[in-house]
């Protein structure tokens, strides 16, 4: 019995051995949860050349009292909200979230293709008005 028992957790750690040589090794360690749904959703909208922000960029970003390093960090710490987003519509859409020190940074991504639109922008609630208009 503490043959097979012996046997077994040798199998177990060499397996464990084999695992981190093949895959984990050599690994950047930021990179072990890319595979989920957030943060592939987050990764399609870092890549600069994909995302098309509207004209009216800048005047959100000033009315709205965000800096660019609140939409950097929206982009790079944001939650995709899966229960307002339409991920199986056509053009998927996509509600993400960030909380800053003014309040919760929303940004509404519409994927078409290989590019993702930026379509909305606002904090706290969509409402709200800021007079910039697209050109």
């Amino acid at each position: 019995m503490w043959r097979r028992i012996r046997v077994f957790m040798f199998g177990v750690g060499l397996g464990l051995i084999v695992t981190w040589a093949l895959v984990l090794r050599n690994r950047n360690t930021d990179e072990y949860l890319k595979w989920m749904p957030n943060e592939r959703i987050l990764e399609e909208i870092r890549i600069d050349s994909n995302t098309v922000l509207p004209p009216n960029f800048d005047c959100l970003l000033g009315c709205l009292d965000v800096t660019s390093l609140d939409y950097e960090q929206l982009t790079l710490e944001g939650r995709v909200n899966f229960e307002k987003s339409s991920p199986r519509e056509t053009p998927k859409v996509y509600l993400v979230e960030h909380e800053t020190e003014n309040g919760i940074l929303t940004a509404v991504y519409e994927f078409t293709g290989d590019e993702q639109h930026l379509v909305e922008l606002y904090r706290d609630h969509p409402s709200q008005n800021c007079n910039c208009h697209a050109h």
